[in-house]
């Protein structure tokens, strides 16, 4: 989430003051697709490496810990997003806009209810065959209060693999409605009275 801490993690090389430094993640000339991220050894904790990779519009992370060798470590990150990106894929699950309802309104002038959206496009990591297992809720209130805004939050949608909440949205009025004034009741009583007295 940071562009330059991205950036320096990413640099094989780099010349400062007629010295070159050399990045000793082996990983970035080494693995299709790694960008960063960094190396790290003590006695204890052997020879360990943070590999981060992005292939297909998917970054993966993997962390490695208690290497023997540099080797050791490369072969296992390797292992680790070779199956990663074999076996996963990044799965957009519903657009931005799609309209998954609607709320009545009381007390509107201009309308008894108002569509609901979802806020973002939502998207998940998955299996490739996970997509099917999944399901969707949708919690909205049964009614509201007038006066209700264009974009204004009304609920959410969420996306389930079992019990587990895989991505989550808001989801937002579409239209407005405007609440009813002093003037809106007492013209709507006269017309109810006006409608008695015609009969």
């Amino acid at each position: 989430n940071i562009p330059q801490f991205n950036e320096i993690v990413k640099t094989k090389q780099f010349t400062f003051n007629g010295y070159t430094l050399t990045n000793t993640n082996e990983m970035l000339t080494g693995y299709e697709g790694a960008d960063g991220v960094k190396t790290g050894y003590t006695g204890l904790a052997g020879r360990c490496l943070v590999t981060s990779a992005t292939k297909n519009n998917m970054r993966l992370i993997s962390v490695v810990l208690f290497c023997d060798t540099r080797n050791l470590r490369s072969q296992s990150s390797r292992s680790i997003l070779d199956f990663a990106f074999d076996e996963y894929g990044r799965v957009k699950l519903l657009d931005q806009g799609k309209i998954l309802g609607s709320v009545q309104v009381d007390r509107s002038r201009t309308a008894q209810e108002v569509k609901v959206a979802v806020a973002e496009d939502l998207k998940a990591v998955l299996k490739h065959n996970q997509k099917d297992s999944l399901y969707t809720r949708v919690s909205l209130p049964d009614k509201v209060m007038a006066p209700v805004k264009n974009g204004e939050v009304m609920g959410t949608v969420s996306i389930f693999r079992g019990d587990e909440i895989i991505a989550e949205a808001p989801l937002i009025a579409v239209n407005s409605a405007e609440k009813k004034e002093l003037g809106d009741y007492i013209k709507q009583v006269l017309t109810q009275w006006l409608t008695l007295l015609s009969h």
